[in-house]
């Protein structure tokens, strides 16, 4: 079985995703061909390149371009005998308005053979998802890359300037949707006294636009500088475990028009950091369910505010009862996604399509 394996980006944990699909397709006993362009020169032009390539599938593995790209591939390559499928990871598209009945309606013409998405709520069948030709994957983790560190060693490393301070993680690419105002606001609310035992750590690269933004919020409440703590640079894979045992906390606090991804949370639950995280879509009702952080509503800076003060009282330098529990159902949740679990899934789909 020959794979055309396709990833349309390089930002984020794409590349990663790739590595690890390349890995389990290869592993199934499937040939693999690796394709990186950016959308490639069109959908007709990757369904005559997997033609050449004898492939028998086209594999998307993070499925973000347009709608109408993704149906006109599967109409090229179906005119060709070829079967397409992919991964949706940010998968509120899938779940709501008018998109989802787009979708679905789609999905049910069964132009795409397979359509995988990390949504643990399809193991439940509490999805309006066609269920036929959608499957649940787990978002992966691999536990050989990501062991966690000494706290305070770690946090150390990443400019946390005292060892007792509760420390909140904003990680990845730092764009509008990571909800990094509204946290900003929520924490300028907060009593002044307890700020100095608050560090507010941002790993990863700011788009211009939030970057002057933060710039505004910190003119205009200067004394956040003093909990900020900025790394805004591309951070390696082999450095995500430092970054998330240096944290307390992850936040997550995507604003409700936005979609989700839920690998940051499923990386900091591996080395048992509770979340905090909006109330709306996928990663609240994981955490809801699950047990392995806090909610609020990511729209609400006064609910930011009391969120962020409730995971400061159950912190107590980790050693809380509520912060242990939290740490240990987040530690439960993320072995449900490690990297063994994610191949196992594909090797059984393989096996199932021969």
């Amino acid at each position: 079985m020959r794979i055309l394996l396709y990833e349309p980006g390089q930002t984020g944990h794409r590349p990663v995703y790739l590595r690890y699909f390349e890995e389990a397709f290869r592993e199934a006993g499937c040939s693999v061909v690796v394709v990186r362009e950016s959308y490639a020169p069109s959908a007709r032009g990757l369904a005559a390149l997997a033609a050449t390539q004898n492939a028998s599938t086209i594999f998307v593995c993070t499925i973000g371009a347009p709608f109408k790209w993704f149906v006109t591939l599967a109409i090229g390559a179906r005119l060709r005998g070829i079967s397409v499928a992919g991964v949706y990871y940010l998968f509120n598209n899938l779940q709501e308005g008018w998109k989802s009945r787009l979708w679905t309606l789609y999905l049910r013409t069964g132009l795409c053979q397979t359509l995988f998405v990390p949504d643990f709520r399809l193991v439940q069948q509490r999805t309006k998802y066609p269920t036929d030709c959608v499957k649940y994957i787990p978002d992966p983790w691999d536990a050989r890359s990501l062991v966690p560190v000494d706290r305070h060693a770690a946090a150390k490393s990443c400019g946390i300037d005292i060892p007792e301070a509760c420390v909140f993680l904003l990680f990845g690419d730092i764009s509008e949707r990571k909800g990094l105002l509204s946290l900003l606001a929520a924490l300028a609310q907060w009593d002044y006294g307890l700020r100095p035992f608050v560090r507010l750590l941002i790993a990863g690269p700011i788009k211009d636009a939030v970057g002057k933004q933060i710039q505004g919020m910190l003119d205009t409440v200067p004394s956040l500088r003093k909990i900020l703590v900025l790394e805004s640079r591309w951070i390696e894979e082999s450095e995500h475990a430092r970054f998330f045992s240096a944290a307390t906390y992850l936040c997550a606090l995507y604003p409700e028009d936005y979609k989700v991804s839920i690998s940051t949370v499923i990386r900091s639950c591996a080395v048992q950091r509770p979340v905090v995280v909006g109330r709306h879509g996928v990663t609240g009702e994981i955490v809801s369910t699950v047990g392995c952080g806090l909610v609020c509503e990511s729209s609400s800076v006064e609910s930011i505010r009391a969120t962020l003060e409730r995971a400061y009282d159950g912190y107590a330098c980790g050693q809380g009862r509520e912060y242990t529990k939290m740490a240990k159902a987040g530690a439960r949740y993320a072995a449900m996604n490690e990297l063994s679990e994610f191949k196992s899934v594909i090797a059984k789909w393989v096996e199932d399509i021969r």
